[in-house]
């Protein structure tokens, strides 16, 4: 059993560590950052369905198109199921990336058709879905309706929490929560507290983009998920 850093949003958090403890090993939840509710309206447009990449977006699309049977694409299952559980009715699931959805949009409309979908997005992500849907000439409306904003723990708390037992991993899911973990290192050094561990663990990172968000001086200790999943960052954990 090993012991797993998790910095992700409180929410989030939560989901993480109960698929750690079904595989058999001890969370340790210390959230980096936060969800910001952004209260912009929906845009305007003749849209034919909806997309979204993230479970944090579902709620607002919801509230905004209760009862829509226009079909809303998402990104995998995890946000699949949140969709549904909001009382999204008509929701499509996609293979977990985001370049897997052009193809699954045209097989739900027809090769000929010309979808105009609206994208409930988080307002800091990488941009491959419009990318994506850009080279296969999918029209799109994008909808900010969450912001991930950094949070920096207590670090008291932060030490006391990590100090209990060794941590042998820390899951890294996002260039934010990278750099954020980088941040709270540097401040607990400034504070002459230093990393309370007698080494640093395993820095488990969804992809080499995330890596390179590490300070460089953390960089020698990530390791890369095989593919964009969190299956498959847990097979890294020591």
């Amino acid at each position: 059993m090993a012991r797993v850093l998790v910095v992700r949003e409180a929410e989030s958090a939560r989901d993480t560590a109960k698929k750690l403890i079904g595989i058999g090993h001890e969370p340790v939840l210390l959230p980096l950052e936060v969800v910001v509710r952004l209260g912009s309206a929906a845009p305007v447009g003749d849209w034919t369905g909806f997309v979204v990449t993230s479970a944090k977006a579902v709620e607002r699309l919801a509230e905004v198109f209760s009862d829509d049977t226009r079909p809303v694409f998402a990104v995998g299952e995890a946000s699949a199921e949140a969709a549904r559980a909001v009382g999204l009715v008509h929701v499509i699931a996609g293979e977990g990336t985001a370049t897997s959805l052009p193809s699954l949009v045209r097989s739900a409309f027809g090769a000929t058709a010309r979808p105009n979908l609206l994208y409930a997005a988080g307002r800091n992500r990488s941009g491959s879905l419009e990318k994506a849907f850009e080279a296969c000439d999918i029209a799109f409306g994008i909808w900010e309706v969450y912001d991930i904003a950094p949070l920096m723990p207590d670090l008291a708390f932060a030490q006391s929490t990590l100090s209990r037992a060794p941590v042998d991993a820390v899951l890294i899911l996002s260039r934010g929560q990278a750099e954020a973990y980088g941040r709270l290192v540097a401040r607990l050094d400034e504070a002459s507290l230093g990393w309370p561990l007698k080494a640093q663990p395993h820095l488990l990172c969804l992809s080499e983009r995330i890596a390179a968000s590490l300070p460089d001086d953390l960089t020698y200790r990530a390791k890369i998920s095989t593919s964009p999943s969190l299956a498959s960052l847990f097979e890294w954990i020591p």
